[in-house]
């Protein structure tokens, strides 16, 4: 019994120090990917003006809109990974990986473009001067710090289609520009010189069937990751064979702990850690939510209701 305890015990203490270490390196992939993205946005910017062009000429590169969603997003995670750091406890919501998950397929598809079509059709525009920066070195880091940030979801075939929706858009705006309006009435320039090697139907159906195609990959990377670090977590740490009552004893007291860190203002039940645990242990996860939440309330009103 003894064993078992200390066995849960060092368990409940790892997924804590997990769950920082989570934090640390997800802020960390955030700084990375802002760092990148931006140095990219504002060098371009400043190019542009150097030559006495509009800034607002360089968002029609995709190159652009792809450290623009990036850049964003990892912004809106950087404030749940300090949180993560301070609270022991690193979450955020789906939406905003589904955002960086979408800014990963554009940067991602950017290298494969320029790798697989610009350097064959203009290698000055794939990799000359600043370029290799924006289309490789910066994506490389994208890619890299993408998998450094352990969101926890399982991504879905239906996310992977919404995750190439901007590239779909931009495709349809470029398209809509080039190929309809024209340059000479308006329109935007070819700048990637797809009209010289391709039809307009071959292109506007290909570039986003690739974009789907890097999707899944990611998908699927990301989903083996995710289910490698659950089941490493829970088989080598949280044994099966515990007694129920250890378990419920050591949930109330990771409660405790969870409490001790959290505010008034801003109170949050770990639903990724207790269904984590019910689902390795086979029990109902609102059997472990009772002592969870109360071991939770007993630290929290401790924390905030000294006695005197």
């Amino acid at each position: 019994m003894r064993r078992e305890e200390h066995k849960v015990k060092a368990g409940r203490r790892y997924v804590i120090y997990l769950s920082k270490y989570r934090s640390i390196l997800a802020l960390s992939a955030c700084l990375i990917t802002i760092t990148f993205s931006f140095y990219g946005i504002a060098g371009g910017i400043v190019l542009y003006t150097k030559d006495g062009m509009s800034a607002g000429l360089l968002f029609e590169w995709f190159t652009t809109i792809s450290n623009s969603i990036t850049c964003l997003s990892a912004c809106m995670i950087t404030p749940f990974a300090v949180e993560g750091i301070r609270r022991k406890h690193f979450s955020f919501p789906k939406w905003i990986s589904l955002f960086l998950y979408a800014g990963m397929v554009c940067t991602t598809l950017t290298m494969v473009m320029s790798v697989g079509f610009m350097s064959w059709t203009d290698p000055e525009l794939a990799f000359g001067g600043y370029n290799t920066y924006l289309h490789i070195v910066c994506p490389v880091m994208v890619i890299i710090s993408f998998f450094m940030v352990e969101s926890g979801f399982r991504y879905t075939v239906k996310d992977a289609l919404m995750a190439t929706v901007p590239t779909f858009l931009y495709v349809m705006v470029y398209f809509f520009e080039v190929a309809i309006v024209g340059e000479e009435n308006g329109g935007w320039e070819d700048i990637y010189h797809v009209m010289d090697y391709m039809p307009v139907a071959v292109a506007a159906v290909g570039v986003p069937l690739v974009a789907f195609g890097i999707s899944l990959l990611i998908m699927l990377f990301n989903n083996i990751r995710v289910k490698r670090r659950r089941r490493k977590l829970m088989s080598s740490l949280w044994p099966k064979g515990v007694s129920p009552a250890i378990i419920n004893v050591e949930v109330f007291g990771l409660g405790r702990y969870m409490g001790k860190h959290s505010d008034i203002e801003f109170v949050e039940l770990y639903m990724d850690i207790i269904n984590d645990i019910a689902t390795y242990y086979d029990i109902k996860a609102e059997d472990l939510v009772r002592p969870y939440i109360k071991g939770y309330l007993d630290s929290f009103n401790e924390k905030n209701n000294p006695k005197v």
